[in-house]
């Protein structure tokens, strides 16, 4: 996560000192929210004046006040519940399912492998560190996607007529996507998870920003355009998201 464009103090008994500001070319509108560790985030578009982005921080204390305790009590649940590197992991977009294999080595790293052949997830070393199997699959899981995805979005780049400059790959909490100006196209690695037509949704949404830098009506139609049933990808993709394991999750 980039590092924020000004922090605002934030007024006593609010549960929370200081407030992240960052610019934004694309944001429409004013809009703050509480991150999962219970930090204050606000989008703020180009232009604003300071004295508005003071008086909306100003304006959203009540709803930060009562919102705050809420996000709080859901992060601590969630560190309660089970966070075990799960028995076997599904890559949709590959359509295949890897059971998990461990072999102990006297090493201070752990390093992950697929077995496709075998429809194994291997991971060897340091393999008794939860935070080690987790590192070491994030990167597998990376790669992987870094040597799939480029070439899918080329196909659909063909198909839609809509041009990129470059594809990347990246683990993100929050983010499926997201379109730079330039035409730099970065996906989530967690979209492997998923099945194709869900990472097609995705890639096709942020071709069309090459189009629309926003999320106007006439970005929508032109989404419409190549997935009719886009509105029904985006809920499979939310409910799919959040039926994950929570060490998968929360990667």
């Amino acid at each position: 996560m980039r590092k924020p464009d000004m922090l605002l103090s934030v007024p006593p008994g609010t549960g929370v000192e200081t407030c992240a500001v960052f610019f934004s070319d694309r944001a429409r509108r004013l809009q703050i929210r509480i991150r999962a560790d219970g930090s204050l985030q606000m989008t703020v578009p180009f232009g604003v004046s300071g004295k508005t982005v003071n008086d909306f921080l100003l304006e959203m204390i009540p709803w930060i006040r009562r919102t705050l305790p809420q996000v709080r009590h859901r992060a601590a649940a969630a560190k309660k519940k089970d966070t075990r590197f799960p028995d076997a992991v599904t890559l949709g977009f590959l359509g295949e399912t890897f059971r998990t294999e461990y072999r102990w080595l006297d090493k201070c790293w752990t390093a992950a492998r697929l077995d496709r052949e075998g429809h194994a997830l291997h991971f060897s070393g340091c393999v008794l560190d939860g935070g080690s199997v987790l590192a070491a699959f994030s990167e597998l899981l990376k790669r992987t996607a870094q040597s799939a995805f480029p070439e899918a979005l080329a196909d659909l780049s063909e198909r839609t007529g809509i041009a990129f400059r470059r594809c990347t790959v990246r683990l993100q909490s929050s983010r499926w996507g997201s379109c730079s100006a330039d035409g730099n196209i970065s996906l989530n690695a967690k979209l492997l998870f998923f099945p194709p037509e869900i990472a097609e949704y995705v890639m096709i949404h942020e071709l069309c920003h090459r189009r629309e830098m926003n999320h106007s009506a006439a970005f929508w139609r032109e989404v419409s355009a190549f997935l009719p049933d886009w509105k029904a990808r985006r809920r499979e993709l939310r409910r799919l998201s959040e039926g994950l394991p929570e060490a998968l999750r929360r990667l």
